[in-house]
């Protein structure tokens, strides 16, 4: 039985219509301005990174926060009009309504800032998460756990005890390294994963809701 769930945002519950291309050469345009590397793989780490790399050196020190900020700037007003345009994940409302009976609380661990989360929830009229943990309230994004970390200590639960809901490798090994069992929303899984102890894998998020109705009974 478990006692609460942590779901992933963008592509789980909500597709953001976002260029990423475009903000992709944005970023990619303020790290050359700023003379710092930046990689795609993960945009919040990267910019981290740089960040981190400013703050190294006595003669970029005073850039790094002002670097970071006017990143982090990009990435917000990209996902805030990604909302605008956004659409709700089909069974995502079913899943969360059927949560809110339960009496089962929800946290949202997404590497989007926060307030995009929460602009989502009310523009879809979603049921309110009891905890919502963005990238602006975390050191390092996922796959790091730090964010599930304190969204489950905001509910008082321990890892054994929930589920984590999500569509991407990162969230599979934030669940994995806790400890939460793990619906993985993912058509093409790999075999390993579809084996892996603990991992429960669906190709869409219609198919959740049996999922952790049948994981309740356990």
């Amino acid at each position: 039985m478990f006692k609460g769930v942590l779901f992933d945002f963008d592509g789980t519950l909500v597709y953001l219509r976002v260029d990423w291309g475009e903000v992709r050469k944005q970023l990619a345009a303020l790290a050359k301005r700023y003379k710092v590397s930046f990689s795609e793989a993960s945009y919040s780490q990267s910019i981290r990174d740089g960040y981190k790399s400013l703050l190294k050196n006595p003669e970029t020190k005073k850039d790094a926060q002002i670097y970071m900020d006017e990143s982090y700037r990009i990435l917000k007003e990209a996902e805030t009009a990604g909302v605008d345009k956004g659409r709700l994940v089909p069974g995502a409302r079913e899943v969360l309504e059927w949560l809110v009976e339960a009496d089962i609380p929800v946290a949202i661990l997404s590497n989007n800032d926060s307030s995009c989360v929460k602009k989502a929830f009310a523009k879809f009229g979603l049921p309110a998460p009891a905890v919502i943990v963005g990238r602006d309230m975390v050191s390092y994004p996922k796959p790091s756990t730090e964010g599930a970390e304190l969204a489950l200590k905001s509910m008082g639960l321990e890892p054994g005890e929930c589920c984590l809901v999500g569509d991407s490798q990162p969230d599979l090994e934030v669940g994995k390294s806790l400890g939460c069992k793990v619906i993985y929303i993912q058509p093409d899984a790999a075999e390993t994963d579809k084996n892996q102890p603990g991992v429960l894998v669906t190709d869409n998020m219609a198919h959740v809701k049996s999922l952790l109705q049948s994981e309740s009974n356990n």
